[in-house]
């Protein structure tokens, strides 16, 4: 094809510095045949590239099954990502009640030996106030 074009181009400029007579327009004619025939190869073989690169509907087939799995597993993906997302979300509200409920018990402990504290040395206080006026009574309690 390039041979013929390159031979094509060679007799154009031949055929410009020569008188045209019958001789001239014949090579004219014989180019622009020529010419027509690296055409059609030219067409035959894009339309042949066009049929061999489209995929046939019968390959076009997995492929749509593919494409409709990765949807189908980035739904899934999505639908596990929100459920871990909401799993996070009740993990944190559960530690933050488990939080406050430990400071309520350690805040009531706290109370409840201050107050335990309070009835012991009441009861120290009352007992040596009874050892005091009636040592004869108490000596059993410690």
């Amino acid at each position: 094809m390039e041979t013929a074009v390159g031979s094509l181009n060679a007799s154009q400029e031949f055929s410009r510095h020569q008188p045209s007579d019958s001789g001239s327009v014949r090579k004219l004619l014989l180019d622009t045949k020529t010419l027509r025939l690296i055409l059609e190869e030219a067409d035959s073989l894009l339309r042949m590239f066009w049929r061999a690169a489209l995929p046939k509907s019968e390959e076009s087939k997995p492929d749509q099954s593919l494409k409709e799995e990765v949807v189908s597993l980035r739904l899934k993906m999505s639908e596990q990502e929100e459920a871990l997302k909401d799993a996070m979300e009740r993990l944190k509200s559960s530690n933050r009640t488990k939080d406050s409920m430990e400071h309520f018990i350690v805040n009531q402990l706290s109370r409840t030996r201050d107050v335990l504290q309070k009835a012991k040395t009441n009861l120290q206080v009352k007992t040596q106030d009874a050892s005091v006026s009636s040592p004869s009574l108490l000596v059993g309690v410690s």
